[in-house]
Formats: C-alpha cells, sequence, structure tokens
C-alpha cells in the first residue's frame, strides 16, 4: 500500500485536485491519503475534502513548515511506501505511481524515487538538482564564477534531462515515492529545516548511508508550482535563507559556515561602496 502525504496551507481547492487524481487512477487498494492542514487560514479543508470520507485529516495548531508538517502524516501512515505529494501537484495517469514502486521493490540500495516534473501546459519543471557544493556557494555569493560548460554539475535546480534512469543528488520533494523502511531507519526530514532545502538534506543524508536517490523520466506528475507560496514575504525570505545556512553548517561544519558568512558581509559592503564611488 501507498500512503500519499498531502500538506495544506490555504490551498484547499488544490488539495481536492490533487486527491482526486490520486482517485481517479488508483485502484481504492492500494492507497490511503493522510493530509496535514498546516494552521491554514484561508478556505476550508474540511469543505474541500469532503467528497474523500476516507481521507485521514490531521489539523496542526501551528505552521509546521513542509518538513514537519509530513513528518507529523508520517506517524500516522501505514503504507510500504510513502508518496509525498505536493498540494499543487496531481496525477496525470496510472503507470507513473507503478513505475515508481516497482523500480523501489527491485533495487534494494535506492530509498527514493522521484518523476519527471511537468507543468500544466507539458513544459517540463524543475524535478532534481546537485547538492550545493562549496564552488556553488562562492559563485551564489558572487566572488567566483563557475564557468558555463561546467555549471551543469553544480547546478541545484534541474529539469528531467535524462532518458534513462538517473542517480541525483536530490530529487524535488513535489511528488517522491520513499521506502517506509527507510524512513524507519533514518527519519523523514530534518525538524530544523522550517521550507526549502529539506528534500536537498534528505538526499544527502540517504546517500551518506548508501540509499540512492533516483529520477525515473518515464513517470510523470504535473507539478504547478507555487500554490502556497506565490508571494514570498521577507519573513518567509529569511527562512529559506536559514534553511540553506543550517544545511551547509550541517554539511560542511559551522566553521565553513562563519567563513561564508564573514566573506558575504565584506563583500557585500565592498561592493556598497563600489557603487557610491563609481
Amino acid at each position: 500500500m501507498i500512503s500519499f502525504i498531502i500538506v495544506n496551507y490555504n490551498t484547499p481547492d488544490l488539495v481536492a485536485q490533487a486527491i482526486s487524481s490520486v482517485y481517479k487512477y488508483l485502484d481504492l487498494q492500494l492507497f490511503e491519503v493522510i493530509v496535514v492542514d498546516n494552521a491554514s487560514i484561508k478556505g476550508s479543508i474540511e469543505v474541500a475534502i469532503a467528497a474523500f470520507p476516507d481521507v485521514i485529516l490531521i489539523k496542526s495548531e501551528e505552521n509546521l513548515g513542509f518538513g514537519r508538517a509530513n513528518n507529523l502524516g508520517f506517524q500516522h501512515a501505514q503504507g510500504k511506501y510513502i508518496l509525498l505529494l505536493n498540494s499543487d501537484a496531481y496525477l496525470v495517469d496510472t503507470s507513473s505511481i507503478l513505475i515508481m514502486m516497482d523500480y523501489l521493490e527491485k533495487h534494494e540500495h535506492v530509498g527514493i524515487v522521484g518523476p519527471n516534473f511537468i507543468k500544466k501546459d507539458g513544459s517540463p519543471n524543475y524535478a532534481y538538482g546537485n547538492l550545493l557544493e562549496k564552488r556553488k556557494i562562492w559563485s551564489d555569493i558572487g566572488i567566483y564564477k563557475i564557468p558555463i560548460q561546467e555549471y551543469v554539475n553544480y547546478a541545484t535546480y534541474k529539469v528531467c534531462d535524462t532518458k534513462r534512469p538517473k542517480e541525483v543528488g536530490y530529487l524535488a520533494a513535489a511528488g517522491i515515492l520513499i521506502k517506509s523502511t527507510v524512513i524507519k531507519e533514518l527519519g523523514l526530514f530534518d525538524p530544523h529545516i522550517f521550507l526549502y532545502y529539506e528534500d536537498m538534506e534528505l538526499g544527502w543524508r540517504y546517500g551518506r548511508h548508501n540509499y540512492l536517490s533516483v529520477i525515473l523520466p518515464e513517470a510523470t506528475i504535473v507539478h504547478l508550482g507555487g500554490g502556497s507560496g506565490a508571494s514570498i514575504s521577507q519573513e518567509l525570505q529569511q527562512k529559506i535563507s536559514d534553511s540553506k545556512s543550517y544545511f551547509i553548517k550541517k554539511r560542511f561544519g559551522a566553521f565553513f559556515l562563519l567563513k561564508v558568512k564573514w566573506v558575504s558581509f565584506f563583500f557585500k559592503g565592498f561592493k556598497r561602496l563600489k557603487r557610491r564611488i563609481s
């Protein structure tokens, strides 16, 4: 059985669309659906899912962020496989989920598989990425430029660009399938990450324990993108920055993070000074 976990934050209509696609394409005996409401303040999730009485609804009293909300959902999951489905994502066929299940079943050391994400119009959407490396961090600050011909090896946001199953650094968590046994062994998302970088941290952590992340181009899921965060507030931007810093510290150590922050501070100050005198 597959446990679908969908996190809702102010997107009840999108959640209903996601659930409807699961019921449309999969046998009722094959799945359960768990919805975690992240203290939404818009719309009624109860009304949105009223047509699906079997759905398990969990209501949080606070906005836990994406990772912790999925962790909460997993506590109620009974499936052999866990599919984390974004509220703004939906299935378009029966075969994709079966392809993902079959691949996990046949490959002992693969912990996570992900599909080719497409947008509503069929164009490719962000599906996976390389892990954040030191050269990319310095490039993001602006003190180093990665040569164009090498950038593909450092890009942290990529669309599906392969015709065969491919091991990747991490998978975009908008519709990934994970072995429940691996989650029980290593945990799901790091609860210290509120939003963004939780999927990268997951791929990195699982990889350290020899569980691979593999993208499957023959599987397809629509991911609209931006359903819960169409406009990003300054507070949310800060949380995203904090998530990035946390991942850098966790992977490369506190000293390296301190060096990054120190260099970033002085480099930005230098650029401001240069603009004033130019």
